[in-house]
C-alpha cells in the first residue's frame, strides 16, 4: 500500500529548505510507536488504535533508515492479520510535533531530542553511518586465504619433519631443510603484506587477491 496519496501530503515547510512534505495516514494506515526492537528487521509498536502489534521494516528501509525505540512510524495493516504489520516510513523527531500539532497523535509521548544518526538522501530516507560492506568482504576473503597459507605451510612443516625422520642421511633433505622454511615463510607473508598495505584501495586488493590465489 503506497505511503500516502498527494492530498495527503501537507505542512511542507516555506522557509526555501529541502523537507520532506509531511505524510498522513490513510485507510488500511496506523500511526504507531516503536516500543521494542526484535532483531532480523522487526519491531513491536504501539498503535494509535491501542493495539500492540508486531511489524516488519520492507526491505527497502532497512538500509536507509535507521529506527529505534520511541520512533514514530507509519505501519500498512495487513488485512488477514490484524496482529501485524509493515513499516512504511518513520517519521524525524520534527515530523512527529508536527503530528502532535495537528492533533494525529492524541495517545503517544514522544521523545525529546532523538535523531537518528545518518544524512538524509534525497527522498529523506537516512543512511547508515557503517563499515563499508565491500571492506567488510574483503576482510572476510582475507582471513580466509591467510587461514589456508597458514595451514599449507604447517603441512609443509609436518612433510619436512617427517622426511628428516626417515631420510636423515639423504642430501636432499638439506635442500628441503633450506628451501621449505623460505617457501612457507614467502605464503606467509603474501597473506600478512595486503593487512600492513590497507585495503581501502581497490587496485592494492586485486593485487593482494591475486598473489594470494
Amino acid at each position: 500500500m503506497p505511503k500516502g496519496g498527494k492530498n495527503n501530503r501537507r505542512g511542507k515547510k516555506e522557509d526555501g529548505e529541502n523537507k520532506r512534505e509531511l505524510i498522513f495516514k490513510e485507510d488500511g494506515q496506523e500511526y504507531a510507536q516503536v516500543v521494542k526492537m526484535l532483531g532480523n528487521g522487526r519491531l513491536e509498536a504501539k498503535c494509535q488504535d491501542g493495539e500492540s502489534r508486531l511489524a516488519q521494516i520492507r526491505g527497502q528501509m532497512r538500509k536507509k533508515v535507521w529506527i529505534v525505540v520511541g520512533d514514530i512510524i507509519l505501519l500498512s495493516l495487513r488485512e488477514f492479520q490484524d496482529d501485524r504489520a509493515d513499516v512504511i516510513h518513520r517519521y524525524t523527531p520534527d515530523e512527529a510535533r508536527n503530528l502532535k500539532t495537528y492533533g494525529e497523535l492524541k495517545d503517544f509521548q514522544l521523545v525529546e531530542n532523538q535523531e537518528a544518526g545518518g544524512e538524509e538522501d534525497e527522498e529523506g530516507g537516512i543512511e547508515f553511518e557503517e563499515a563499508d560492506i565491500d571492506d567488510i568482504c574483503k576482510s572476510i576473503v582475507l582471513q580466509s586465504c591467510l587461514k589456508r597459507q597458514l595451514l599449507i605451510a604447517y603441512a609443509e612443516m609436518v612433510g619436512l619433519v617427517f622426511l628428516i625422520y626417515e631420510n636423515a642421511s639423504n642430501y636432499l633433505v638439506f635442500i628441503a631443510l633450506f628451501l621449505s622454511p623460505y617457501h612457507m615463510v614467502h605464503n606467509i607473508m603474501d597473506a600478512v603484506m595486503p593487512v600492513a598495505c590497507g585495503l581501502r584501495n581497490s587496485e592494492e586488493w586485486d593485487g593482494a587477491v591475486s598473489k594470494l590465489t
